[in-house]
Order: structure tokens, then sequence, then C-alpha cells
């Protein structure tokens, strides 16, 4: 099998194989997903003051006093989440634009067998991870984001990673 790689008579399709190709669709759909979420968020510009308001009267309407105080928590959370994110807007919109053009270039990069897509593809897999440890506090939420991003980026680069022999 490993030998066949180097055949030149084979063609690029059948050097990339199944599996980096179902890796690349998988992962071009999750970057499209993301960019149909980010830029109609960037379009839609920073909240205003009222607007922050609304969303945090709207985020704490639903407590009472049943609500068990871990829920509290995290409705908290996020309102501290949104408000620092609110703030920086348009770095972290930028930086979230950015991640999905290397993660679109490492993709296609590897799609078309080289390898250096594969360490492009590491960066973009540790944006986010860098991007909410340096801009958020650490408490559940950001603590799940981490987990979230740690997990599912490293299974990717790992099954990317198993790819490797048939890159240049």
């Amino acid at each position: 099998m490993d030998q066949d790689l180097y055949d030149e008579s084979l063609s690029v399709k059948e050097k990339r194989g199944t599996a980096l190709l179902v890796y690349a669709i998988l992962s071009w759909v999750w970057i499209g997903i993301m960019l149909l979420i980010q830029l109609p968020n960037m379009f839609g510009g920073k909240m205003s003051a009222e607007e922050f308001n609304e969303y945090k009267y709207t985020a704490l309407k639903p407590i009472n006093e049943d609500t068990p105080e871990v829920f509290i928590n995290i409705i908290k959370q996020s309102i501290e989440m949104a408000e620092i994110q609110n703030e920086n807007f348009w770095m972290i919109s930028l930086v979230s634009l950015l991640h999905l053009v290397i993660g679109f270039l490492a993709v296609f990069m590897m799609f078309k067998l080289k390898k250096n897509g594969y360490y492009l593809y590491i960066l973009y897999t540790l944006v986010p991870i860098i991007l909410t440890l340096l801009m958020y506090p650490m408490n559940t939420l950001s603590l799940f984001a981490i987990i979230w991003n740690a997990v599912i980026g490293g299974v990717f680069v790992l099954l990317y990673g198993l790819q490797l022999k048939r890159m240049s």
C-alpha cells in the first residue's frame, strides 16, 4: 500500500484516498457553517449599550427562585463573556475570520497532498483555544469551549496525521 503512494502512474485522486477526502469534506462543511454564522455577526456589528442591556435582560429573564444556582452561574458567565466579546468585537471577529481562512487553506493544502497543510491545520486548531485563554476569564463556559476545541481539533489532527504518508 505505502509503495503504491509513490507510484507515478496513480492519479492524485487515487493517492489522496477516501479517508482524506472525507476528512476534507467534513472540515469544509464545518468551516462553511462557521463562516455562515460569523459573517452575519460581523455585518451586524458591535451591540450598542441599549442592545446589550436588552441581551442581559433576555438572558436573566428566565431566572426565578426555583432556578438552580449552577444555571444562574452559567447565565452570569455567558453574560460576562458576551460583554468581553462585545467590548473586543472587531478584534475577535477578525481573528475568527482569519482562523476560518487558515482552516480552509490548511484543508485545501492537505487535499492537494501538501504536508505543510497539516502543520497549518494544527495552528488552526490552536487559535480558538489560545483566543479563549487570552480573552475570557477561566470559568465553566470557557473551560467547556477549551475542552470542546481541544477534543474535536485533536481528533481531526490525529485523523489528518494518519494521512501524512499520502502527503509530500
